[in-house]
């Protein structure tokens, strides 16, 4: 369903994937605060910004770590590098996947619950690097999230590649 990318600048990167690949527009959430966000079992202090846009059906994912606190961003770039971070799947069985990702050597990193605009779900993020190479996002499914996800896809597929290529969201 996604693709995700750690950048230094968001901006940037989100205009290098619609001049390169045909990218966007880009949704931007700057310094994007969730509800309840663990880190190794531990409250997060991560500040971070998110772009998402589609490229074609695949759904592309920009982040941007403010501040050097720990998180699994700089887990794979610890010195503010950028590169592919994580794919991520929708799933109506989130235990069942969180579980079996752990049970197959991919423990869990991360961890956010969300309750708002988006609808309630939890997501997981787990260390898969030995495995695939970066980070896999398991997402427990929601109508809203899907919604908003249908909305983005179809606002790639009518867009001019001019108009508003980032669009401030949160």
């Amino acid at each position: 369903m996604q693709v995700a990318y750690v950048v230094r600048d968001i901006e940037e990167a989100c205009h290098h994937w619609i001049n390169v690949f045909g990218a966007g527009p880009f949704f931007l959430a700057p310094h994007l605060k969730v509800a309840k966000q663990l880190y190794r079992g531990e409250p997060s202090r991560e500040d971070s910004s998110h772009a998402l846009g589609f490229c074609g059906n695949i759904n592309i994912q920009l982040i941007q770590q403010h501040n050097d606190a720990p998180s699994m961003y700089r887990d794979v770039y610890p010195d503010g590098g950028q590169g592919f971070h994580h794919m991520m799947f929708f799933t109506d069985e989130f235990e069942f996947d969180r579980s079996r990702m752990v049970k197959n050597g991919c423990p869990v990193v991360e961890e956010i619950f969300e309750e708002g605009k988006h609808g309630s779900g939890r997501i997981a993020y787990v260390d898969a690097r030995d495995k695939v190479g970066g980070f896999i996002e398991i997402y427990e499914d929601n109508p809203i999230i899907r919604e908003l996800f249908a909305a983005w896809k179809a606002e790639h597929d009518r867009w001019d590649r001019k108009t508003a290529p980032i669009r401030l969201i949160g």
